[in-house]
């Protein structure tokens, strides 16, 4: 990405990419398009292909490192070490790390399956699969972060989108679909999430009424103050203990209401409810009072946190409903008319949409696929249409239905 404070003229391009820049797969040269010295051309030259076999030989000499975490992760009470007493002390996953390492597996599994090795391929998922409970600290009861649950719910969501890339082959056996199937089944990011949600509201409690005005200063404040946060912070070394309370109530309030959008019970995110939750937040945060200073600070954006956990979770319900689908596959060389025949021999219970609590929209078609999908965060049966028109500011996955590619 190249920024500038003025449009930036062919020749300034030229000027940035003088030689071809080497990237990892090619190099980048800029051309300006004859007889238009607003347009160019941006080429990728050299493209170095490398086949499967080729990648799989280089990347074995981390082989032993794969090892020694699936290894670790045979401990059940396997997490990052750290002070988890202290709100602010509380260790952070490393995201790109753990997405360097998610991708790569993901990389592995699809290169084993090119190669007609999907036991391989099988046995690089299950290692993405298990490097989840890294992020989740269970069984040890230790409180869940909101950033461990959302690099949680990246994580799951490459692996979802690895494992529909390798559905996509049929190059799976009976044994090799049910295990993906219990895998898919293990996972339930909506809990995790809100796990997190509840932990964070404890955190911004205790941080309130337990740290000192210059302890606040170290956590939160940059060096370089907003007139915003220079208020902020001369407020909170002036004001009543009293009103460090009220602070407290007004951040709790907000964090709990959060919670209010997953329903445990049926398994439900509601996209209406947060809807609501947003405008109230966003309400609250623009009256200026010394008893409202805190939530700006402490409240996450729980919009596209639940949107996304919301989308990733399907992806997971419908790959556990595909996985089935395959194996009937296998068994009868079709799929079926409905979904319900499915159970119990191929799934035990079929998850519903966990956007509406209704079941999963499904149809043979006539050239011998499928068609599966959730109605989507616009809560409407779009008759599984994507929706792939431009919305400025707002994120694609609020429109049109969720449909399994």
């Amino acid at each position: 990405m190249v920024q500038a404070d003025t449009p930036l003229s062919v020749q300034d391009l030229e000027n940035l990419l003088s030689l071809e820049t080497e990237t990892n797969v090619g190099s980048l040269r800029i051309e300006a398009v004859e007889g238009n010295n607003a347009s160019y051309h941006l080429l990728l030259t050299g493209v170095k292909i490398t086949s499967a076999a080729d990648y799989l030989k280089w990347i074995g000499q981390f082989e032993p490192f794969f090892d020694e975490i699936r290894e670790a992760l045979k401990r059940p009470f396997a997490q990052i070490d750290g002070d988890y007493s202290l709100p602010y002390k509380m260790p952070i996953p490393n995201f790109i790390l753990m997405r360097t390492v998610a991708q790569t597996l993901a990389q592995r599994a699809q290169c084993y399956l090119l190669l007609g090795q999907p036991e391989e391929a099988l046995r690089q998922l299950t290692l993405l699969h298990d490097s989840c409970r890294i992020l989740q600290n269970a069984p040890t009861g230790r409180p869940l972060t909101l950033v461990a649950a959302m690099i949680n719910t990246a994580i799951a969501g490459l692996y979802v989108n690895t494992v529909a890339e390798c559905l996509r082959s049929h190059s799976w056996n009976e044994s090799q679909l049910l295990a993906l199937q219990a895998q898919l089944k293990s996972i339930d990011l909506p809990s995790v999430v809100k796990e997190s949600l509840s932990d964070q509201a404890a955190s911004s409690s205790r941080t309130l009424e337990t740290f000192s005005s210059a302890t606040l200063k170290r956590l939160f404040f940059k060096r370089d103050w907003s007139n915003s946060e220079y208020r902020m912070f001369f407020e909170l070394n002036l004001m009543p203990r009293g009103w460090v309370y009220q602070n407290m109530i007004a951040t709790a309030n907000l964090e709990k209401r959060s919670l209010d959008t997953f329903n445990d019970t049926n398994h439900l995110i509601s996209p209406q409810k947060l809807e609501q939750l947003s405008r109230e937040t966003e309400r609250t945060l623009a009256h200026i009072s010394p008893w409202n200073l805190t939530p700006s600070e402490f409240i996450p954006n729980v919009y596209k946190a639940t949107l996304t956990v919301a989308n990733n979770q399907t992806l997971v319900n419908e790959a556990q409903v595909v996985c089935a689908l395959e194996r009937y596959h296998l068994a009868k060389g079709e799929y079926p008319e409905t979904l319900a025949v499915l159970m119990p021999q191929f799934i035990e219970q079929l998850p519903h949409d966990i956007i509406g609590g209704q079941p999963l929209h499904y149809r043979r078609a006539d050239d011998g696929k499928f068609l599966l999908y959730s109605v989507g965060w616009n809560e409407k049966d779009d008759g599984g249409v994507v929706d792939t028109t431009s919305h400025a500011g707002h994120d694609s996955r609020e429109y049109g239905d969720w449909v399994w590619e």
